[in-house]
C-alpha cells in the first residue's frame, strides 16, 4: 500500500507540477501583474527578475516565478526546481502551489494584479503551511481593473477598481492579515489613472512617493524595480 507521502507525491505529478526537491528550504512564490512578462509571456522575462533572483539568494529559498499572461484569467510561472514553464488558469495556479509540501513555509510577493493573487494565495494555502512573510506592492484587482477598462479611462477619467487596493478581497483583508506572519502593503498615488491605496489591516502600509513619469502607466510601473520597495522586503522577510 502507497504510504500517505507517496500518495500525495503521485497527486503533485499528476497535476503536472514537479515536487519540491527534498530540502530544508521556504519557498519564494514571486508573482507580477498583466504585462510583467513582455514578448511571449515567460516568467524569464519578468522585469523584476533581478530583484526576485537576489531575494531568492538572501533567503535561501526555492521559487516560483508567476505573472499573468496576455490570454485572459491565466498565469505562467516557472519553478526553480524543474526550470519549466507551466500556463494555467488562476484557479488552477492556486491549487497547484496549495499542493506543494512547504513544510519550511512560503514568502509570498506580488506588484499589481500579482498584489491580488498573493493574497489569493495566502487564504489558499493550508492551515500546516506557515506563510512566513506577505509582501503586496501596488495591488490592483483583475476583477474591477481590466486592462480595457484601464485603457478607456485616459478617456474618460479614472476609474475606482483601478485606483484602489482590491476591493473584491476587502472583506477578507483581516484573514489574510490572520493567516501570514507578517505583511507589508507599498503602495503609490503618484499617477492618477493606476494605483493601490492604503491597506490598514496590513502589519505596514508604506506610501511610495514618485516623480512625474513619461510612461503610459506611470509610477505604478516604477514600482515593480525599485530598489527601495525590494530592499524592505528583504528586510523584514530575512527577519522571519
Amino acid at each position: 500500500m502507497l504510504n500517505l507521502k507517496l500518495g500525495f507525491s503521485l497527486l503533485v505529478a499528476l497535476s503536472g507540477l514537479a515536487c519540491l526537491p527534498a530540502s530544508a528550504k521556504p519557498l519564494l512564490i514571486a508573482s507580477g501583474g498583466y504585462g510583467s512578462c513582455p514578448l511571449v509571456g515567460s516568467p524569464n522575462e519578468m522585469r523584476a527578475s533581478k530583484q526576485i533572483a537576489a531575494l531568492a539568494k538572501k533567503l535561501d529559498a526555492n521559487l516560483v516565478k508567476a505573472c499573468f499572461a496576455l490570454a485572459p484569467w491565466s498565469v505562467s510561472y516557472r519553478t526553480s526546481w524543474d526550470k519549466k514553464t507551466r500556463r494555467r488558469s488562476v484557479e488552477a495556479f492556486l491549487s497547484d502551489m496549495a499542493k506543494l509540501d512547504l513544510k519550511d513555509g512560503v514568502f509570498l510577493v506580488g506588484q499589481s494584479y500579482g498584489g491580488w493573487l498573493s493574497m489569493k494565495l495566502a487564504l489558499q494555502m493550508p492551515a500546516s503551511v506557515t506563510t512566513r512573510g506577505l509582501a503586496t506592492v501596488d495591488a490592483i484587482s483583475p476583477l474591477h481593473c481590466k486592462p480595457r477598462w484601464l485603457l478607456a479611462s485616459f478617456l474618460t477619467g479614472p476609474l475606482d477598481g483601478c485606483t484602489q487596493a482590491p476591493q473584491d478581497l476587502r472583506g477578507q483583508f483581516n484573514e489574510v492579515r490572520s493567516r501570514v506572519k507578517g505583511w507589508t502593503h507599498f503602495y503609490q498615488t503618484s499617477y492618477r489613472h493606476l494605483h493601490s491605496t492604503a491597506i490598514r489591516e496590513a502589519d505596514q502600509a508604506i506610501l511610495m512617493e514618485y516623480p512625474p513619469t513619461y510612461n503610459p502607466f506611470g509610477a505604478h510601473f516604477l514600482t515593480e524595480t525599485d530598489e527601495r520597495i525590494w530592499k524592505k522586503i528583504g528586510e523584514t522577510f530575512s527577519a522571519r
